[in-house]
């Protein structure tokens, strides 16, 4: 069996680069402990690749950008509650 590959058969697909722990915890300003700690209770999102747990930076960033607007809300609604 011959397999053909040709430019229009084969897509280009972006591959996305993955964060190890310590690149992670730098990035949220937290300890890496505390990145796989909450990687393993599902509170952040990361993948185990055997021994060692792996991030991807798009995910993370999503995370920070709906905790940071979410706790804006917040912030206007208590406030509104006060005047």
């Amino acid at each position: 069996m011959q397999l053909e590959t040709s430019e229009e058969s084969m897509s280009t697909v972006a591959i996305e680069p993955v964060w190890d722990c310590n690149q992670a915890a730098r990035f949220l300003g937290l300890h890496p402990k505390t990145v796989k700690r909450m990687a393993r209770a599902g509170e952040i999102p990361g993948c185990r690749l055997g021994r060692r747990w792996i991030f991807r930076p798009s995910e993370l960033d999503a995370l920070l950008r709906g905790r940071v607007s979410s706790s804006a809300k917040d912030n206007s609604r208590r406030n509104q509650e006060r005047s």
